[in-house]
């Protein structure tokens, strides 16, 4: 898995053109989800990502840390196939968009939104918390995304 020179024109320009291939109709090749819960899931990530400071009262779990180094930090490991996420316990959630046409509106605005506030220059040292992850500077979450976002681009067959 080879990292883009950018990860900012990866997330905002070849994210658009990949998501512009995918059709409510688009099958997935593992995994539950249908395209609009697929983005629906990522835009919560995203809003997740940013404008929530790590609080220190937080424990940071060693399986935290353990799934931060082996995915995150390892550059060339990619998320494997029916990897679960914490946050779907209990199935998916119902859909928060009237249709894939928002929630795809929804994604590019939430990315917007990210980058704004990481361009911030009072955010630039922010540390977040991720559920799966533990803590993660803003670098480490473009990684994510990344990372995240090719995992469910190649689900849906939208990159190689």
């Amino acid at each position: 898995m080879e990292k883009p020179s950018s990860l900012r024109s990866f997330l905002t320009t070849s994210l658009a053109e990949a998501l512009s291939k995918l059709t409510p109709d688009t099958a997935p090749t593992w995994g539950n989800m249908q395209p609009q819960d697929m983005i629906e899931h990522l835009v919560g990530a995203v809003k997740f990502s940013y404008g929530k400071p790590f609080d220190p009262a937080k424990t940071v779990h060693d399986t935290q840390k353990q799934y931060k180094q082996f995915l995150i930090l390892n550059e060339a490991q990619p998320f494997p196939q029916n990897l679960k996420s914490p946050a779907y316990t209990n199935g998916l959630p119902p859909h928060q968009f009237a249709d894939l046409e928002q929630a795809k509106q929804a994604l590019h605005k939430a990315i917007a939104d990210m980058y704004a506030y990481m361009d911030l220059p009072e955010n630039q040292d922010k540390v977040h918390f991720n559920m799966a992850f533990g803590t993660l500077n803003n670098a480490e979450v473009e990684i994510f995304h990344w990372k995240h976002f090719t995992h469910h681009l190649k689900q849906f067959g939208l990159i190689a």
